[in-house]
């Protein structure tokens, strides 16, 4: 592994240090980022650059510790920090990183040799005498994180569950000191109820102050492990908000495509919302509610020994809550639901309306539009007033316990200091413990909508959690290396998408030898791209066998298959970021000779010397109109060919092209004979001319394989009879 080395260009200067391997440079710009590359040497990871490069952060002019610990998280190692000396470190947890405390310089610490720690800082190795090494600050040491069958098996039953494993002593904390805080929040009852019964009661004066001061200390300690408990909720909160949206986000980017191709945007976004009502009960009262709600028992243990038989109140109130809320729970379920339903159709026809407005507006049909969003509107209004009266119910029943509650008490509470069973001091004492123990029993039923959506946003995430990704569906644990640059055979290949479909695919058979370039045509849905996504590993064959260069694709991880393909969809996209950014995609490694040689082939360099910042422009999926014809298309044949593969797979790539780009494709079609396996669609003649052979589909079935002339004359055919059909 080359030393590191860096470009002050932000993330993508990063990547072209690791490429060209400038030590001097990689230091001038980011110290913090000099450090990486010798880090992993002396953990001896033996992973590929290429992992590096994509783990580096977007548009960032520059790497902080943060971001170091975070690449280095994505390359399977967890930093935990300890504050200790540099002379305290046991040499047995070396390499590691280590932050001085009053300089903030970072450094590697390597090893421990001959009495002198050997350090790596500010681009430079240097030693470092067990004496001097006085240095205090904040160690990170390393621990690679290693995926288990024992930890996939606890992720497959409940993922959330160990999820908050993470934090239970965090959560212990929180207890304790719920705990602490009941009890000072107890003595103020009986600090009121003293005053009533002592120091008024016997008009002793003196005694006060030393009550006032003994509160005064409570108060002050209460509100103070308030605030380091808010302060600990809100650690957790944010904690579990990182971890949970970015376990979500892996998840659903990872699946199958068989899992997120024919779900919609909106049902994509869907999944991912699913954790922001987990943060909202995190970040939210609730949690507050729900730490507390054990301690109700000593809450009412205090009010027994106080008032004796009056327990009963609260403790009827709490069964009158409880009692209601199961019988009330199924409607606000029901009601949840429904309204649910409604703001996810409401907001698949935004969705829907912004993404094709254009259309509409061609269509004429903005009335049409109208009309149906106002019916959308008007049963989400009605489902909005229906869940507002049943929260007034609840709010209303919730209020009605609670004074019955204190009425309840009250009135035993009279006829208890008739009886002299117990003094006006107590009673007070009791009112105020018996808000007390309800107050977290009352917030949890009013929050008993909420609770129901919290339920149904954790089912979700199990069952999410619980899908297998798509290195895992692919049963291959093993890293393929070797390059694919033989032939690929499709024999005897069926496919469908849905057990309810027709065949995508049924028994077809073909060969594209080394170095070709072969066509496939045919009628629409008669598979085409299916044989592409076939090759890519999108979808594995349901019968038959699909291979490169001798080799079963399904014996190959998904990853490294498409690492090794070229490809381009028939809807080619592009993504917020520069020009350069957008390019390197396909590879992270690729250098600035290998971006120009693919923009060439192409003919896009033109293109990108008229825009106003060349190939730093910054580009999204959104700035299509203010690029010229034919961009977008040719931008994505040129990643496609920045990518060094021996298999180029095309869908329909004249799509979009102006005349010249339709001329530069034909003349990389001609170039690439001989270097490349190329696979295309296309239904234009003069392409299919160019290939070396042909296969032409109709329903899934090949009706021909061979020559392009020939099969030019058997497409004729089959529109003529299907246009006679």
């Amino acid at each position: 592994m080359s030393n590191p080395v860096n470009q002050p260009s932000g993330a993508d200067g990063l990547a072209h240090a690791i490429r060209n391997g400038n030590a001097e440079e990689f230091g001038k710009s980011s110290p913090i980022a000099a450090c990486l590359i010798p880090l992993l040497e002396e953990i001896h990871w033996h992973g590929d650059l290429r992992d590096v490069a994509e783990s580096l952060p977007h548009f960032a002019s520059d790497m902080d510790l943060t971001d170091l610990r975070n690449i280095l998280a994505l390359l399977g190692y967890t930093s935990e920090p300890k504050k200790i000396a540099l002379s305290k470190i046991d040499s047995r947890l070396l390499p590691c990183l280590f932050e001085d405390r009053k300089s903030g310089e970072l450094f590697v610490v390597t090893g421990f040799e001959a009495g002198e720690y050997v350090l790596f800082g500010a681009g430079k190795y240097s030693r470092l005498k067990f004496d001097d090494a006085k240095i205090s600050g904040t160690a990170f040491f390393l621990t690679q994180t290693k995926d288990t069958a024992e930890q996939r098996a606890r992720q497959m039953t409940a993922w959330f569950t160990q999820a908050l494993l993470r934090f239970k002593r965090s959560f212990r904390n929180l207890l304790i000191m719920s705990f602490i805080n009941n009890l000072l929040a107890i003595s103020i009852p009986l600090f009121i109820m003293i005053v009533y019964d002592r120091v008024i009661g016997s008009h002793s004066l003196k005694t006060l102050p030393f009550l006032a001061g003994g509160i005064v200390v409570v108060l002050i300690s209460d509100l103070l492990l308030r605030q380091i408990r808010a302060q600990v909720i809100g650690a957790v909160s944010g904690r579990l908000d990182y971890l949970l949206g970015v376990a979500a986000f892996e998840k659903v980017i990872s699946l199958p495509p068989s899992f997120i191709e024919h779900a919609t945007i909106s049902t994509q976004i869907s999944r991912l919302r699913q954790f922001e009502n987990l943060r909202d009960f995190f970040a939210g009262p609730l949690i507050t509610s729900a730490i507390e709600a054990p301690f109700v028992v000593v809450t009412l243990a205090v009010i027994a020994v106080l008032a004796g038989p009056m327990v009963i109140v609260p403790i009827v109130a709490i069964g009158l809550y409880v009692l209601f809320g199961w019988l009330w729970l199924p409607h606000t379920r029901r009601i949840n639901r429904e309204q649910s339903a409604t703001n996810q159709a409401r907001h698949n026809f935004i969705l829907e309306t912004a993404t094709k407005l254009r259309t509409i507006k061609e269509l004429g049909a903005e009335e049409i539009w109208r009309n149906r969003y106002r019916i959308l509107s008007s049963t989400t209004l009605t489902l909005q007033n229906k869940a507002a009266r049943q929260s007034a119910v609840t709010a209303a029943v919730s209020h009605g316990i609670m004074m019955l509650s204190g009425v309840a008490v009250l009135g035993f509470g009279a006829l208890a200091v008739l009886s002299e069973v117990i003094s006006i001091g107590g009673l007070i004492a009791t009112m105020a413990l018996v808000w007390r123990a309800l107050t977290p029993i009352q917030s949890g039923f009013l929050a008993l909508a909420k609770l129901s959506e919290i339920r149904n946003s954790l089912a979700q995430v199990n069952l999410l959690m619980k899908l297998n990704d798509e290195s895992k569906a692919s049963n291959v644990s093993h890293v393929f290396s070797r390059d694919l640059d033989g032939d690929v055979i499709i024999e005897r290949v069926s496919f469908r998408y849905s057990p309810d479909t027709d065949p995508a695919l049924l028994g077809a058979t073909m060969k594209f030898q080394r170095g070709t370039v072969n066509a496939i045509l045919g009628t629409n849905s008669s598979g085409k791209s299916t044989i592409l996504k076939m090759i890519n590993g999108l979808y594995q064959p349901q019968g038959g066998l699909v291979s490169i260069a001798g080799t079963d694709v399904r014996q190959i991880a998904p990853l490294d298959l498409r690492r090794k393909i070229s490809y381009v969809p028939q809807r080619p996209e592009i993504y917020y970021g520069t020009i350069t950014q957008n390019l390197r995609l396909a590879d992270p490694m690729a250098s600035e000779d290998r971006l120009k040689e693919a923009a060439d082939l192409i003919g896009l360099t033109e293109m990108i010397d008229t825009l106003p910042e060349g190939m730093e422009t910054r580009i999204n999926a959104f700035s299509n109109d203010n690029l010229p014809p034919g961009f977008i298309h040719r931008l994505c044949i040129a990643r496609a060919l920045v990518r060094d593969t021996a298999i180029l797979l095309l869908d329909e790539p004249e799509a979009s092209l102006d005349s010249t780009g339709d001329r530069m494709l034909t003349e990389l079609f001609q170039n690439l004979k001989g270097k490349k396996t190329v696979v295309f669609v296309s239904h234009r003649p003069s392409h299919i001319k160019l290939a070396d052979s042909a296969v032409v589909l109709n329903r899934g079935v090949v009706e021909f394989n061979g020559s392009p002339e020939q099969a030019l004359q058997a497409m004729a055919i089959i529109t003529s009879n299907a246009r006679a059909a």
